[in-house]
């Protein structure tokens, strides 16, 4: 929460290169919240903007790689705002570089699903900031319970057969 965000800024100012905003909102989801993780990083990002005043979120996305919840939430953004050409893309690719398993993929629905369904009884989610999962929202809004009701039910489905072909 509040508390580690102020850390972060803390070590990052103790390091010599600030953090923008942006950087450390990237930071923090792609590193999580273990302090001796996010040191680290922070150590390698000041290097990398040595001839800069701040650190960025180009230099945290140049540096640190998509945790697997923005993989696969990537993915289910882009199908929720109606390209699924492109998460299923998306979706192959993380599968083939090994970057998300399908346990993890299927975890991530779930999750996905949730918030959705909260998002159809709730005026405002936070977690929803970016453009593209505020598409992917107001594109699911739209369905009525019983298409949602049935889309977990498929996803259920999905779940048990992965499991129970291990």
């Amino acid at each position: 929460g509040a508390a580690l965000a102020d850390w972060v800024s803390r070590q990052a100012q103790a390091l010599g290169r600030p953090l923008t905003p942006e950087a450390q909102t990237a930071l923090m989801a792609r590193v999580g919240t273990q302090m001796r993780l996010l040191h680290l990083h922070l150590v390698n990002l000041s290097l990398l903007a040595q001839k800069e005043s701040h650190i960025t979120r180009g230099h945290v996305e140049a540096l640190i790689p998509l945790s697997v919840r923005e993989t696969a939430f990537d993915i289910l953004d882009q199908a929720g705002a109606g390209n699924p050409e492109k998460a299923i893309e998306r979706l192959r690719l993380a599968l083939a570089q090994g970057t998300l398993s399908v346990e993890q993929f299927m975890g991530a629905i779930g999750w996905y699903y949730r918030m959705i369904w909260k998002a159809k009884t709730e005026s405002h989610l936070s977690g929803w900031q970016s453009p593209l999962r505020q598409k992917a929202l107001e594109h699911l809004r739209d369905w009525s319970f019983p298409q949602l009701e049935n889309a977990l039910e498929e996803i259920l489905e999905a779940d048990a057969g992965l499991k129970l072909s291990h």
